[in-house]
């Protein structure tokens, strides 16, 4: 879901060249560099992470038309690394797309906002809502975040989630009848 550089006027890749690169400097200011830099491990997961995210983005991999993995890859950065080092990366990833010939430097600015930093924001900030409302759960931590992507209102376990918004001490407890809303049945 890369922007065709002939699609975007002057004034729009000027005007996304320094959006992109006001997100990008912002993202390089507020890394964690201290602890990241001292966790030999993190490193190599994230240089890891990097490297297959070249290889699915070069695939141009998409599940359904208007949804591509890259999405789900940033979203799945996003939660292992923190927002910042997710852009950071994407940026670097993006980078190599367009001296290999898979992506455009026109467009740079306008794929970077649209492919990483939109979702790596969003997904950062929809994460610390379900953090602060929902049971602390691995499920919950993994599931509702990315499944934060283009689907029915009514059947995403986002919306059976949030539909009734029962107080977290119910949902420790058994219940004795099956789910109350009919989207959420399985």
């Amino acid at each position: 879901m890369l922007i065709e550089p002939e699609l975007l006027g002057t004034g729009a890749r000027i005007l996304t060249s320094v959006a992109s690169g006001a997100a990008l400097a912002l993202a390089a200011i507020s890394a964690p560099w201290r602890a990241w830099l001292g966790d030999r491990e993190l490193q190599w997961v994230w240089l890891l992470s990097l490297g297959l995210l070249v290889g699915v983005w070069s695939m141009k991999a998409g599940i359904t038309p208007g949804f591509s993995l890259r999405f789900l890859m940033v979203t799945a950065l996003t939660l292992m690394h923190g927002w910042p080092l997710a852009v950071i990366g994407c940026a670097m990833v993006l980078a190599v797309l367009c001296v290999v010939g898979q992506a455009s430097w026109a467009s740079f600015g306008a794929d970077l906002l649209c492919v990483a930093v939109v979702p790596a924001l969003f997904s950062a900030w929809l994460h610390e809502h379900v953090h602060a409302r929902l049971p602390h759960n691995y499920f919950i931590y993994f599931f509702v975040p990315c499944s934060w992507v283009p689907r029915s209102p009514t059947t995403s376990p986002a919306s059976c989630a949030w539909e009734s918004s029962p107080p977290p001490a119910r949902w420790m407890k058994p219940t004795s009848g099956p789910s109350t809303s009919p989207s959420c049945r399985s």
